[in-house]
């Protein structure tokens, strides 16, 4: 069951990857369907529904999952912001067209949301029911824009029709409440409608914080700040995950704990050296004596023969060697020598599975020693054998922090906190080469933050963004590189393929 899960959400992430957003919908789909509790799974689905409200229930799904998801966060900020974007727009357009009910319905859900929406209020006051809400819209407009014209105009003509008091005349004394306050103590034992109640209840209650700045629109470049995310393809992942679903590429390293190898290291290595030239000699003693019994004194040949290559000898000459010395015994001969030879290898890449190999050589030899000791009518022989056993045991063991390894996960961030525009040039360089494109991308962004008026690091960023498939950061890296040099015919073949990305 969990392998089929596993294989649902990694089709379903390359579907979405790669644009087939309606296949991309039915795998997710059917994912979080078996499992609602896969926080991948919903966050990749965000990205492929069709309605906003879709979205939303996705990515408010991830946060009820994660709450600290900072991609669900950022998304479902910008998604809030483009629905009162969408509900602004369609209000304003239901106004024009004379379609009152829909365009209060409309406004009104932007200033639930955001109270601080000018453009919003001074709509609102032209399709709200009464009187009394068209002017407790205007007032809040003033109150959040004093200088606004079109509401201080439509305010004198409503307080005209009515009798009230002009806006110069009922604004406050030095010291009052703002004028939105002032309006609703002034009222408070008028009959005023439902609508127009609620409304000034509402700011009454907020009034004397002023109102709160709406949030700042989030750069597309902070979809990068996650630093969960695939260093390679910049796809959520999770903090325990080995591998990024989406690309297959490993998120943990492993290092060696001790940079440079010990001394002790160095000596072993060579004492491994001396013991593979060692057994060497025996296969060369064997190649020798063939040679001399044969008459023949050339390596080379003496080797094509047991290697089963072409040679110039006569057939009767590598008959005889081959009957003087089979084969088998001539590799035979080999084996310890390439075993050694392995050894010495694996010692020098210091690959943890060697030293094992080598660490159970030197317990098997103590082992034999002992029983040397314990067999040999030699006391002192067998306690020599035994002092040379133990000792190259307690080496080995020493060996062990050479060999010992650091396993880390790779986090999508600044690997250099310094502003050295060279030093993040050539990290972004050398990512780029291990095609980890989004750390590579991160390094980019920053060395063109510190240099303004350099057009490379612009070149190179657009590149690892197409990419990722991200070819809206793609265009704005060109952007900024087309203000620096607009000729530059690099920005043109660059800018084909981001148009055939989209």
């Amino acid at each position: 069951m969990s392998d089929d899960l596993n294989t649902l959400l990694r089709e379903g992430i390359a579907a979405a990857r790669s644009g087939q957003r309606e296949k991309a919908r039915a795998l997710l789909g059917r994912l979080v369907e078996r499992d609602e509790q896969n926080v991948l799974a919903w966050l990749w689905l965000s990205g492929v529904v069709e309605s906003m409200e879709d979205r939303q229930i996705c990515l408010e799904n991830v946060l009820a999952l994660d709450p600290n998801n900072q991609t669900a966060q950022q998304g479902l900020a910008r998604l809030r912001q483009q629905q009162q974007e969408q509900w602004l727009r369609e209000g304003i357009e239901a106004a024009k067209a004379g379609r009152r009910e829909s365009a209060r319905e409309r406004l009104t859900r932007v200033v639930e949301q955001d109270e601080g929406n000018v453009t919003a209020w001074l709509w609102l006051s032209g399709v709200v029911e009464s009187p009394d809400e068209r002017e407790a819209c205007l007032e809040n407009v003033l109150a959040l824009d004093p200088e606004n014209e079109a509401a201080r105009r439509g305010l004198e003509l409503l307080r005209a029709e009515t009798g009230a008091p002009s806006v110069e005349e009922a604004g406050p004394a030095e010291g009052e409440p703002p004028p939105f306050v002032s309006a609703v103590a002034a009222r408070a034992s008028t009959p005023i409608s439902p609508a127009a109640a609620i409304l000034r209840e509402r700011f009454a209650r907020q009034a004397p914080p002023p109102p709160a700045p709406p949030p700042p629109s989030a750069s597309p470049w902070d979809d990068l700040s996650n630093e969960l995310l695939c260093p390679y393809c910049a796809a959520p992942t999770q903090p325990d995950d080995r591998r990024c679903q989406a690309c297959g590429q490993k998120l943990w390293v492993e290092y060696h704990r001790r940079e440079k190898p010990s001394t002790l290291f160095w000596i072993v290595l060579a004492l491994q050296l001396i013991n593979t030239l060692y057994l060497l000699a025996a296969p060369l003693t064997l190649l020798i004596s063939i040679g001399f019994l044969i008459g023949v004194m050339d390596p080379l040949e003496l080797l094509n023969i047991y290697l089963g290559l072409p040679t110039s000898l006569p057939p009767e000459v590598v008959h005889t060697a081959l009957r003087a010395l089979p084969r088998f015994v001539f590799f035979s001969s080999l084996l310890p020598f390439i075993f050694s030879l392995v050894i010495l290898i694996g010692l020098y890449v210091r690959w943890r599975p060697i030293y094992y190999l080598f660490l159970a050589d030197a317990i098997l030899e103590f082992i034999f020693a002992l029983l040397v000791l314990i067999l040999t009518p030699s006391i002192l022989g067998g306690l020599i054998v035994l002092g040379f056993a133990l000792l190259r045991l307690v080496f080995v063991f020493q060996l062990g922090e050479d060999f010992a390894y650091t396993r880390e996960r790779i986090f999508l961030r600044v690997e250099l906190a310094t502003d050295d525009v060279s030093a993040l040039l050539t990290r972004g360089e050398a990512f780029a080469r291990r095609k980890m494109w989004a750390l590579a991308a991160l390094h980019l962004r920053r060395a063109s933050a510190w240099t303004p008026d350099k057009i490379g690091s612009r070149l190179a960023l657009a590149v690892a963004c197409i990419r990722l498939k991200r070819y809206d950061l793609a265009q704005l890296a060109l952007d900024e590189a087309r203000r620096i040099s607009p000729d530059n015919p690099s920005i043109a073949e660059i800018q084909a393929v981001v148009d055939a990305g989209r």
